[in-house]
């Protein structure tokens, strides 16, 4: 859905057992960029260069990974009381005690094909595994809980944004601005909301504390959508 947005060159496994077509993307590569989220990929002005300083490309999608993992544990409530059981323990956890980012996971399935005798087709289905983030508390008219994913956006230069000064008085714009120059992030993280069926997504702006630093990051600002 998003692929016509990606500017870079994905590494994906499509693997075939029996009547079920799996795709993935590779597990046993580390660098795969489907791991990351990319920064800037279809900016028109300070495109990243392919370098190892820390704004360039796969330096940038490291430091915006770690940023992403830390927004999603700071927007997580830690208390027991507010945790929603789901139907199945988490498939990533192998210890009770492993520290990792809790999530739920919904397994969603879609009908691509009625089946037709006639012409010989068979019904086809897709499943499709879609994360959930956290829930805000409060629940709809059906008891079910409202739901929210979130996401992290970064800045790495003042010369291409300035959040400090700007996002008071014009944090739409600032939001446009990301949008427009990370249309495949930002696209992905939207399509992966709506099938997941969450009902917001809460979205942080996180600055370099000093722009020559890529280790330490402030929270300038937040917008729900």
């Amino acid at each position: 859905m998003c692929s016509t947005k990606s500017n870079y060159s994905w590494d994906i496994e499509i693997k075939k057992y029996e009547n079920k077509i799996f795709i993935d993307k590779r597990q046993d590569n580390t660098e795969n960029i489907l791991s990351y989220p990319t920064v800037c990929e279809t900016a028109v002005d300070y495109q990243p260069f392919d370098d190892s300083t820390i704004n360039g490309i796969k330096p940038l999608m490291k430091e915006a990974r770690k940023i992403n993992e830390t927004w999603l544990n700071i927007s997580q409530n830690r208390n027991v009381a507010t945790t929603i059981p789901l139907e199945n323990e988490n498939p990533f956890l192998e210890d009770e005690n492993q520290i990792a980012t809790r999530v739920g996971y919904k397994y969603k399935i879609w009908k691509l094909q009625d089946a037709n005798e006639k012409d010989g087709r068979k019904e086809r289905k897709i499943c499709i595994r879609c994360s959930v983030h956290t829930h805000i508390g409060v629940q709809k008219e059906n008891g079910e809980p409202q739901l929210m994913n979130v996401y992290a956006l970064n800045e790495f230069s003042l010369n291409r944004t300035n959040w400090r000064n700007q996002i008071d008085n014009s944090i739409i714009n600032c939001l446009n601005k990301e949008v427009t120059d990370n249309s495949f992030k930002v696209s992905r993280w939207l399509i992966q909301s709506m099938l997941a069926d969450v009902d917001f997504i809460k979205f942080g702006f996180i600055s370099r504390k000093d722009v020559t630093d890529n280790k330490k990051h402030v929270l300038i600002a937040t917008h729900t959508v």
